[in-house]
C-alpha cells in the first residue's frame, strides 16, 4: 500500500485538493476542516523530521561542490529571485499584490523543501543520498536565514506593513508559539527517536513512511476545506501568485541547471530539484500565524490558500520537470 501511495502521490495530493474544495460547500465543514488542521499539521511534522537524519549532517563524504553550491542556491539564488518577481509583480500589476499576500508568497518562496524534494530527485535519477544527508543543513540554514531575508525585504519597501513590529505580533503572540510548537515539538520527539536508535529508531522511521501520504492528504483536504468557502469571490487576488510560483519554478530551475553544468548529472538534478521545490507546507503553521496577525487587512483571509496555490503549481511543475528528465534517462541510458 505504501509504494502505491508514493507512486501515485502527485494524483492523490491533487485530488485531496479538490476534495477540499468541494467539502467547503458543506455546512459546518470549515469548522470541523479547522478542529483537524493543527493536530494533522503536527502528524505532518513529525513524520517529516523521522525522515530527516537530523544528528548525521553530513557524515557521509559530500560530492566536491555540492554542498556549497547546494547553500548558495537555496539561501543567495533563491532569495534574489523571490525578491525580483515581487518587486517585478508590484511594478508590472495594475492592482498591488495585498502585503499579506506577498509575505506569504515571501515566506514560501525563502524555504527550500526537505521533504518530497527526495522522491522527485529519486525518480528522476538525482544524488537523493547527498541531498539527504545535507536536509538538517537546509532546515537549519532557513531558520537562520528567512527572518534576515523578511528584515531585508521589509527594509527595501516591498511591503508596507511592518511585519516584525512588536505592535503587530504581540496580539497574536499566543498563535505565533502555537505556531513554533506544531514545528519544534515534532521537531524535538523525532530528535528523540533517532537517537534512541535502534529497532525503536527503525520502527518509527517505518511508520513515518507509511503515513507520510495519508497525513499530506489530510492537511491538504483539511487546509482548503477550511479556508476556501468564499474562493470564488477573491481568486483574483491570487491569480498573480499563482504567476509569482510559476516564473519561479521555471526560473529557479532553469538557472540552477546553468549554474550547476560542472557537476555530474546525478548531483545537478538533486541541486536543481532543491531550489526549486519550496517547504510549504512546513511553513503553514507560520503562515497561519501571520494570517492572525495581519486580521482586518485586505486578503488576510487568503494566506493558506496561498499556501496551497504554491503547493498546487509547485506539485505540477515537478509532475512535467520528472516526467521529462525520465523520458531522457530512457533515450539516453547512458547519461552520466
Amino acid at each position: 500500500m505504501t509504494t502505491f501511495l508514493n507512486r501515485h502521490q502527485v494524483s492523490i495530493y491533487l485530488a485531496a485538493l479538490a476534495l477540499g474544495l468541494l467539502a467547503a460547500q458543506a455546512p459546518q465543514a470549515a469548522q470541523l476542516a479547522d478542529t483537524l488542521l493543527t493536530p494533522s499539521l503536527a502528524g505532518l511534522m513529525l513524520v517529516t523530521f523521522l525522515g530527516v537524519p537530523l544528528g548525521q549532517t553530513l557524515t557521509r563524504t559530500q560530492p566536491p561542490g555540492f554542498t556549497r553550491q547546494l547553500l548558495a542556491l537555496n539561501f543567495l539564488l533563491a532569495p534574489t529571485l523571490t525578491l525580483l518577481l515581487l518587486q517585478a509583480s508590484q511594478t508590472l500589476t495594475a492592482d498591488h499584490i495585498p502585503d499579506a499576500l506577498l509575505a506569504t508568497a515571501a515566506l514560501i518562496l525563502l524555504a527550500p523543501c526537505i521533504d518530497y524534494v527526495l522522491v522527485f530527485t529519486k525518480i528522476s535519477g538525482g544524488d537523493q543520498a547527498s541531498l539527504l544527508a545535507a536536509t538538517p543543513l537546509l532546515l537549519a540554514g532557513q531558520a537562520i536565514s528567512i527572518p534576515l531575508w523578511l528584515a531585508a525585504y521589509q527594509a527595501l519597501g516591498l511591503w508596507e506593513t511592518k511585519l516584525l513590529s512588536l505592535d503587530l505580533l504581540a496580539p497574536v503572540l499566543p498563535q505565533i508559539l502555537q505556531a513554533l510548537a506544531t514545528i519544534l515539538v515534532p521537531l524535538g520527539i523525532a530528535a528523540a527517536l533517532q537517537k534512541i536508535g535502534g529497532k525503536t529508531s527503525k520502527r518509527a522511521e517505518n511508520l513515518a513512511e507509511t503515513l507520510m501520504v495519508p497525513l499530506m492528504v489530510l492537511v491538504l483536504t483539511s487546509t482548503t476545506a477550511a479556508h476556501s468557502s468564499n474562493l470564488s469571490q477573491d481568486i483574483a487576488q491570487l491569480t498573480a501568485l499563482i504567476s509569482i510560483y510559476s516564473l519561479y519554478a521555471a526560473l529557479a530551475w532553469a538557472s540552477s541547471w546553468a549554474l550547476t553544468r560542472q557537476q555530474p548529472q546525478a548531483q545537478r538534478l538533486a541541486l536543481s530539484y532543491s531550489i526549486t521545490t519550496r517547504n510549504a507546507l512546513v511553513i503553514l503553521p507560520l503562515a497561519l500565524a501571520l494570517s492572525q496577525s495581519l486580521e482586518g487587512q485586505t486578503a488576510a483571509q487568503l494566506i493558506p490558500l496561498a499556501v496551497m496555490a504554491q503547493t498546487l503549481v509547485e506539485l505540477l511543475a515537478l509532475t512535467l520537470i520528472s516526467g521529462y528528465q525520465r523520458r531522457q534517462g530512457t533515450k539516453n541510458p547512458a547519461l552520466p
